[in-house]
């Protein structure tokens, strides 16, 4: 249970408090309607005292922890079942007994809900040693709270030393004395339940806190608490902020230290002088230079040493008294609460009257944007599309509707406005402004725009499925067919063909799953690139080596008459950090591409330049060219060009030397005309030297 003592120590104390301070509360906002001005100030008293007696009231509030009637849950876990029956029968009037031989069994019922309250385990077990089960279990987080008391034969103490070193919390050797067995079953059960109520009270308080801290955040004012020798224990943010200082620094100050208050000492001296539990009282308070008045009502609490104190500042409503009328005959049409922000223009098509929502949707107070126009919330270019639109109905004297506008909100975020208005009419019926709505639609744009943005998604995402099904009913037919065809030709007329026969058709089965496995390579790789999984790990390497070799292995994986790969080197110094694996995917894909759409033994230019810290790569061809139109999607996945014909393919190389590019934060461009070739030149930071400081 949470006494008067604790209950006193939560309101007096920092487990109230967060950084030393209560939550910052909210400005007043005094509604402008009749209603309010109409409440005497006996009611407004009677609420406020009755709000104080509500709050602290609230913390006697707090129960204790329930406790259950039903029995302790205990697993046994022991591989002779003669040994369950007889802890059972010492067991099973005192507690739900469970029982197991089997470790797997024992996993299973360990995970029950709710799960047993302890565990007896035993440590010599011819499938699994009870040490090791323990270990499985205090690495669950189901289970790993749950006490476990080792019943076993070894009497060794560093085995029992062992037990308690994996987690058990007793070790007991057979055979076991019943009441002691009981004794400490018991004890461990009692631990456990301290445990889960220390915890639950923990719990319970933490919500207590967020629960209390939202009752002071709901307060509508400035709110402090006093000792009865007018020290000042503690302050909502409203109250510092108002003279610019922390909450922390009022506590132990006196009422008036900041000469803030001129009569709220008086107050608080009358009303501890008093057997009074709650007063209230309008006063004087004087914040940065400018006297306001405030009604401020007050309870008390530790037996009367001391007070809690709320104060609503009280200067708008004595000022809009006086404006009330004509506001409510301005705007009887209109409903002050809605969503929307209702406003009014004049003939300059500034605005004179908005309502308090202004500040929700524009993040503006209504003080910032009187006088001001609509335009001052927009882009040049926006607001001179507005005015143009307002000017012709401003012409006309007509209403608008639903106008959509793009402003700013005070954070700087985009805001979307729609924008509806009909003219005010003077008593002489000439035209005075405009008064209307306006409506946050931001939400609702984005909304669209996402629907739109998952449509194209969508549409391209098939349109992929149906180049990939494409791709691979072709790609893969191909090879499939050779296969099979190969296959079949060796098993009905292998004793017909001679060695060297044989040889050749098991070496076209060999190339054919060689491409497949080529296909399916590239199909991976494709993967893990559009998942943005290319990493970028630079090592020390040579690039004129690595191209030249590079080029010699597309020498001799070129099958029938060789397509000659010309190799220029540019610079004096090759040497430096580059990623090998991603080099390897751009290059091989360049230069595949190049030599598989050009003419036979016409040459494909490849050569390196490095300068100034980049290496720039440029292979070119004389090849077949690429469209326009193929250009734009030229590092699409399953992407190929109209023109390719029977050239076989899978679309997915540029897309993964793009994308091995961008890992190595480097650029890739391509220029190309049909029929006369291709170029494409790919531009990598190439760090010709190692930092000293890495």
């Amino acid at each position: 249970m949470v006494d008067d003592s604790c209950k006193q120590h939560i309101l007096n104390h920092s487990e109230w408090l967060e950084n030393g301070s209560f939550p910052s509360q909210s400005h007043v906002n005094l509604d402008k309607n009749t209603e309010y001005f109409e409440r005497n100030h006996r009611l407004m008293k009677d609420q406020s005292i009755r709000f104080l007696s509500d709050a602290v009231g609230f913390l006697a509030g707090v129960n204790g922890m329930m406790t259950s009637a039903t029995l302790s849950k205990i697993l046994i876990v022991d591989d002779q079942p003669e040994q369950l029956d007889v802890l059972t029968e010492h067991l099973k009037q005192d507690y739900d007994v469970m029982t197991t031989t089997e470790p797997e069994q024992a996993r299973k019922l360990a995970h029950l809900s709710p799960p047993p309250d302890l565990i007896l385990l035993d440590v010599m077990m011819p499938q699994l040693s009870g040490y090791d089960l323990c270990i499985e279990f205090r690495q669950d987080d189901l289970t790993k709270d749950i006490p476990i008391i080792f019943l076993t034969g070894l009497r060794e103490a560093s085995e029992e030393a062992k037990g308690f070193q994996i987690g058990g919390n007793d070790y007991i050797v057979k055979p076991a004395d019943p009441t002691v067995l009981k004794a400490r079953i018991q004890n461990h059960l009692i631990i456990k339940k301290l445990l889960n109520q220390q915890a639950q009270v923990k719990k319970t308080l933490a919500q207590t806190n967020q629960q209390l801290q939202a009752v002071l955040n709901a307060v509508p004012g400035m709110v402090s608490w006093v000792n009865r020798d007018l020290t000042y224990l503690g302050c909502n943010q409203a109250l510092a902020e108002a003279y610019q200082l922390h909450p922390t620094d009022f506590i132990g100050c006196q009422v008036g230290f900041k000469n803030e208050i001129f009569n709220f000492r008086e107050f608080l001296e009358s009303f501890f002088a008093s057997d009074k539990t709650v007063a209230a009282q309008e006063v004087i308070i004087e914040s940065q230079g400018t006297q306001s008045p405030y009604y401020v009502a007050a309870q008390k609490y530790d037996n009367g040493n001391a007070a809690v104190c709320v104060g609503i500042n009280v200067t708008e409503q004595k000022e809009a008294q006086a404006a009330l009328q004509q506001s409510e005959t301005r705007f009887r049409n209109l409903v002050e609460h809605i969503n929307d922000w209702v406003w009014e223009m004049d003939l300059d098509s500034q605005f004179i009257y908005l309502s308090p929502k202004v500040q929700d949707i524009t993040g503006y107070t209504i003080n910032d944007l009187l006088g001001k126009d609509l335009t001052d919330l927009m882009s040049a270019d926006e607001g001179i599309r507005f005015t143009t639109i307002l000017s012709y109905f401003i012409r006309s004297h007509q209403p608008f509707t639903q106008i959509e506008v793009n402003c700013c909100h005070k954070t700087g975020r985009s805001l979307t406005l729609e924008i509806s208005g009909s003219p005010v009419l003077n008593p002489d019926s000439s035209f005075g402004g405009y008064r209307g709505i306006a409506r946050d639609i931001t939400e609702r744009k984005q909304a669209e725009l996402d629907i739109r943005k998952a449509f194209t998604q969508e549409k391209e995402l098939s349109e992929l499925k149906t180049r990939f099904i494409s791709m691979a009913s072709h790609e893969f037919r191909t090879p499939l067919t050779t296969i099979m065809a190969s296959a079949e030709s060796l098993e009905r007329y292998r004793h017909k063909f001679s060695d060297e026969k044989q040889a050749i058709i098991l070496k076209r089965i060999q190339d054919s799953v060689g491409y497949i496995t080529t296909l399916l390579s590239d199909v991976l790789t494709a993967g893990k690139a559009e998942a943005g999984k290319f990493t970028c790990q630079p090592q020390m390497i040579n690039l004129r080596k690595f191209c030249l070799n590079l080029v010699e292995e597309m020498h001799i994986i070129q099958s029938g008459s060789v397509t000659p790969i010309e190799f220029e080197c540019i610079g004096d110094r090759f040497e430096g950090e580059a990623d090998e694996k991603l080099l390897n995917h751009i290059l091989i894909n360049l230069l595949s591409n190049a030599v598989k759409y050009s003419p036979e033994q016409t040459p494909v230019k490849f050569s390196l330049t490095v300068d100034s810290g980049t290496a720039i790569f440029k292979v070119s061809d004389e090849g077949i060219g690429i469209s326009e139109e193929d250009q734009r999607h030229l590092f699409e996945p399953f992407h190929r060009g109209n023109n390719v014909g029977n050239i076989s393919g899978t679309g997915l190389g540029l897309m993964i030397a793009k994308q091995a590019v961008m890992a190595h934060q480097g650029k890739i461009a391509c220029s190309s005309e049909l029929g006369h070739g291709t170029t494409f030149v790919v531009n990598l930071p190439f760090m010709k030297e190692r930092s000293t400081h890495d």
